[in-house]
């Protein structure tokens, strides 16, 4: 029964802390060091984040529906050799596939640069406080009209460089990416949905490569009715939270984060 609670407490704390821009690794940092909290097992950790990549999936299942069917048909097209001229949802996958070759770059080139700033809390604050204000600059900066099927390539590849850079711990990705859409001209809603199905090629790869670690590290990989349950949860409240953070979106209190990130960086600077 404790392992259940256990995971069920894990499942939440990965649900909310993955979709609402409030940095889900500097709250771990901060956890871990002020709160002495140990980060779950490698197998657990990557079973949680397959739990929350399955939120995004069944929220904008039916966009990555239309883009999969869409993406085989401008194949098809291509090796018949017909003429053809993309259309909005046959772009968007393009865009997905251009946005993820900057953060896989990132990623893959500075991941080890990146993790000496792990250990820094003053440096997790003070990113914690970049973030609060991007949030700001979202509710009150310009406001977007486009929809994600017009957002350009280079747009799109602009946006995969934010996520790329939002491996520093402090930053938020959903935070910093509907940013940058924003900016970009794209609705606050649109610049969100963009930035979420971007997440889905980034989050199945770290799974990918997360899972290959535990194997480098001998761990043992077992799905145990705890771990079930935590997934579950992860999964559900992700699903709650990816809804919660578009309402308010719309209705412009993205603030609220900005004000929290603003109190959280301060208790982490001075425990730093």
């Amino acid at each position: 029964m404790i392992e259940i609670l256990k995971m069920i407490i894990l499942g939440i704390v990965q649900g909310i802390t993955e979709f609402l821009p409030i940095s889900s690794s500097g709250h771990l940092i901060v956890f871990e060091n002020l709160l002495g909290l140990e980060e779950p097992g490698l197998f657990v950790a990557q079973m949680l984040h397959f739990g929350t990549f399955l939120s995004v999936f069944i929220v904008f299942w039916k966009d990555i529906k239309n883009i999969i069917i869409e993406f085989f048909k401008m194949i098809i097209s291509i090796f018949k050799r017909e003429k053809f001229s993309l259309n909005g949802t046959q772009k968007m996958g393009l865009n997905i596939i251009i946005a993820s070759i900057p953060t896989a770059i990132i990623a893959f080139g500075f991941e080890d640069s990146f993790k000496v700033y792990y250990e820094n809390l003053k440096f997790v604050a003070i990113m914690f406080l970049v973030t609060a204000f991007l949030l700001f600059i979202i509710d009150k900066g310009k406001k977007g009209h486009k929809s994600s099927e017009s957002l350009s390539y280079f747009g799109a590849f602009a946006i995969g460089s934010v996520q790329g850079i939002a491996i520093l711990p402090g930053i938020s990705r959903s935070g910093s990416t509907i940013f940058a859409g924003s900016q970009l001209g794209l609705k606050k809603s649109e610049a969100a949905r963009f930035s979420f199905l971007m997440s889905l090629p980034a989050t199945f790869g770290a799974f990918i490569f997360g899972i290959k670690d535990v194997v480098v590290a001998g761990e043992a990989i077992s799905f145990s009715f705890p771990l079930i349950i935590g997934m579950v949860v992860a999964a559900v409240v992700g699903i709650v939270s990816i809804k919660f953070l578009i309402n308010l979106l719309n209705k412009n209190k993205m603030s609220y984060f900005s004000i929290y990130l603003v109190i959280i960086a301060l208790i982490t600077f001075v425990m730093g």
